[in-house]
């Protein structure tokens, strides 16, 4: 019996000592057909503020979720970034959004897409919003863009909207996700 416990104990210890699954997940859109593989975790960055806007900051704080995503369509494969902003910044209807990452020496600028998400393959989010607020954007990119992102040393971001032009620093680290979702791509 008390080895059978000790056995129970030891198992539990080296399942809790395992590092988190990164490996992408994939899934079919049954709605669309697309298959779509994503990072298994997001990139999240918050919010920052200086002046009048960082109390108001404080009390609402934004994220923005980054998931860096495949989506093929009968051989066909698209990438893009697929964004959640937890609290969507006014006046979001209209023109594209632009998102901006500085990657230290680097900069990469990318329009949201304009066509609805199910024409590029893509029927639901990728995870629940945040609140009524929360508003996906799908960013077109390319392999090799994932690759410098899920790379680069430093990463901040820029979300740019017709009225608003909102900065963004890592909260929570998923580049180490986004590069093994580049591994499995083409």
């Amino acid at each position: 019996m008390r080895s059978l416990i000790l056995l129970a104990i030891v198992s539990l210890t080296a399942a809790c000592s395992m590092p988190p699954a990164r490996e992408p997940r994939e899934f079919l859109d049954e709605q669309t057909t697309a298959t779509i593989t994503a990072a298994s975790e997001p990139l999240i960055l918050v919010g920052e503020s200086s002046g009048p806007a960082r109390r108001e900051l404080e009390r609402n704080r934004d994220y923005l979720e980054i998931y860096g995503i495949d989506v093929n369509k009968m051989g066909s494969h698209r990438q893009y970034f697929a964004v959640m902003a937890w609290y969507a910044p006014d006046a979001t209807t209209g023109t594209a959004p632009t998102l901006t990452l500085n990657l230290g020496r680097e900069t990469i600028e990318l329009t949201a897409a304009t066509e609805e998400p199910r024409t590029l393959g893509i029927s639901q989010p990728l995870a629940p919003p945040y609140s009524k607020a929360s508003m996906w954007w799908y960013f077109p990119t390319d392999t090799a863009t994932l690759k410098k992102v899920a790379a680069s040393g430093d990463l901040s971001a820029t979300l740019t909207t017709p009225s608003q032009r909102l900065a963004y620093v890592v909260f929570d680290d998923g580049r180490p996700q986004l590069a093994e979702l580049t591994s499995v791509l083409r």
